[in-house]
């Protein structure tokens, strides 16, 4: 849980100064850190009840949710061993969770 909490700790750090120079809800801003902080953790080797365990701690039960959705859905892909491929794959993962939040949030 060190490595996970340490991994999402870098990525906030570093990936919200990006998330943020775009027009993101704030809501929506923080998917995007916490998908890019469960696949960086996937990808440095986290075992998934390890990353589950990120959403236990939460008292909100929706993002409790959330988060558990996420690392299902980060630790089912197949994971690309080349490191650029693999970094695409975080982008594009994370603009994903992203846009289906943007989306959830007009349909609201």
């Amino acid at each position: 849980m060190k490595i996970l909490s340490a991994a999402a700790a870098l990525l906030l750090a570093g990936s919200g100064a990006a998330f943020a120079e775009t027009e993101l809800d704030p809501t929506c801003q923080g998917v995007g850190e916490i998908t890019a902080a469960v696949f960086e953790a996937r990808a440095s080797g986290v075992p998934t009840a390890e990353a589950r365990k990120l959403a236990d701690q939460s008292d909100d039960q929706d993002l409790s949710e959330m988060i558990t959705a996420i690392v299902d859905a980060a630790y089912a892909l197949d994971l690309s061993q080349d490191a650029a491929a693999a970094e695409e794959q975080m982008v594009n993962f994370t603009a994903e969770m992203i846009l289906a939040c943007e989306q959830g949030l007009d349909e609201a």
